[in-house]
Formats: C-alpha cells, sequence, structure tokens
C-alpha cells in the first residue's frame, strides 16, 4: 500500500496543530486572578497616601488568604521603583483566618504591632483593613495578633477599632 506525499503531508501538519493546540492550553494550567492590594505611594517628599495596586495571582486559595499573602510580601521590586512601599513590618506572618456564622477573624503575627510610632501603625492599619475590607464585604472582620484581639497597637498604643472599618 503506497501513501501519496500529500497525505503524509496533511497528517504531519494535524499532528502538529493538535500537539500546538495542547501545549498552549497546558501552558495555562493556573489561570489568573486579579488581587488588590493597598500599599503607601510616594506623592511628594514629605507626602504618601495609601492606594491600591493590583497583582496578578494564580487561581487557588481563597481570595482573604490570597490578598493578605500579597499585602505580605510587601512591593514588587517594579512597585518600589514607581515609589511604592508598606509600613507593615518585613516578618509579619499569617496565623490563620477562622470563618464563623456571624465574623471573619484574621490572625496575625504580633510583629504587625511593633516597631513604628503612631504616624506608622495609622497607616499599616489602613494597608490592612482596606486590603481586606475590599475582599470581604458580607461580614464584620476582627484582627487578633498573636491569636488575641488587637486593642491597641505600637508603642503610642494606636486603637484598632474592631470590626475593622476603611476608616481605620
Amino acid at each position: 500500500m503506497k501513501i501519496s506525499k500529500g497525505l503524509i503531508i496533511i497528517l504531519i501538519f494535524i499532528v502538529l496543530v493538535i500537539g500546538l493546540g495542547i501545549a498552549y492550553k497546558n501552558s495555562k494550567i493556573m489561570p489568573e486572578n486579579i488581587v488588590s492590594i493597598y500599599l503607601v505611594k510616594l506623592i511628594d517628599k514629605e507626602k504618601t497616601e495609601v492606594v491600591s495596586v493590583t497583582r496578578k495571582v494564580p487561581h487557588g486559595n481563597e481570595p482573604i488568604n490570597i490578598a493578605i499573602s500579597e499585602l505580605l510580601k510587601g512591593p514588587t521590586l517594579e512597585e518600589k521603583k514607581n515609589g511604592y512601599f508598606t509600613e507593615i513590618p518585613d516578618k509579619t506572618i499569617l496565623l490563620g483566618i477562622r470563618e464563623t456564622q456571624d465574623r471573619i477573624i484574621v490572625n496575625l503575627s504580633e510583629d504587625f504591632g511593633i516597631n513604628g510610632g503612631s504616624s506608622s501603625m495609622t497607616t499599616r492599619l489602613k494597608q490592612f483593613n482596606y486590603t481586606v475590607l475590599d475582599v470581604i464585604k458580607d461580614k464584620p472582620v476582627y484582627l487578633e495578633l498573636g491569636g488575641k484581639p488587637a486593642e491597641y497597637i505600637g508603642g503610642e498604643g494606636v486603637e484598632v477599632s474592631q470590626p475593622l472599618k476603611k476608616a481605620n
């Protein structure tokens, strides 16, 4: 049985197209999510502002976990070049998130509430509150530090209003 060159070329072409299609599909195994976090932007030499930045992240965890994890990573190199920074200490870690029927409790390490004056504490609370409250809209959110309800943070005792509000 003799197979023509034209038929062989067509079969090779079909195999290549199918192979490229499979390779393209597999390159997008983890589609991306867009998450907003709040960083501090240097506006001029003496003025800063808490502003939203977006990040592309893979699907996977709950949106609240993703948002807090991205916030705690701090600004990317590109964001730093563009004048963004964070007041949240880099040693701060997410210890857990608990959800009950009527609330969500976010537990951060105690590092969140140390090393900074009242301005730094107020700014880091804004960063955290704005980020979390952009994701969670249907239940009140409470903050714990080291497993205990956060009432005040910092040496000057900046009050943490519970449940969290964007006005903090």
